[in-house]
């Protein structure tokens, strides 16, 4: 199965909110080989720094958690349990169509545009607005 996380799911595995402990199976999930993970390169950042910006954590924590994240990531990509996706023509020109026909903010759009690259079997987000996009174009949410 692949799996794609978008920014909020991915801090979830190294913040504690609601939802962490389905992000954490997820996670370990791939470790174990059960299924592959997938994030855009674009959007790696927004999630701990949206946080960071809200006062949710302090700079010690904002950099504690990508130290976790950073580890984390090249662990799996070895294991070849994780691809980061790189911004491509394709996604970015997907994207903007989403934009138009959707209605939606950039970020969103990329997230989605990204999943459809990979052929993702599910999108995972907190954001319902996301998770709605993302239906309405066929993704399994």
């Amino acid at each position: 199965m692949r799996i794609y996380l978008d920014s909020g799911s991915i801090v979830k595995r190294y913040l504690y909110e609601r939802g962490s402990d389905k992000v954490d199976e997820l996670f370990e999930g791939a470790e174990r080989r059960e299924h592959w993970l997938f994030y855009s390169s674009w959007n790696i950042g927004e999630g701990f720094d949206a946080r960071y910006m809200r006062a949710e954590l302090d700079k010690t924590q904002l950099i504690t958690a990508i130290k976790l994240f950073a580890g984390e990531t090249k662990k799996l990509s070895a294991l070849r349990a994780l691809k980061i996706i790189p911004m491509s023509r394709l996604i970015l020109h997907e994207a903007r169509r989403l934009i138009l026909s959707l209605h939606i903010y950039q970020a969103d759009a990329v997230q989605i545009s990204t999943a459809k690259w990979v052929n993702a079997d599910l999108l995972v987000s907190a954001d319902r607005l996301l998770l709605e996009k993302a239906t309405a174009v066929g993704l399994r949410t």
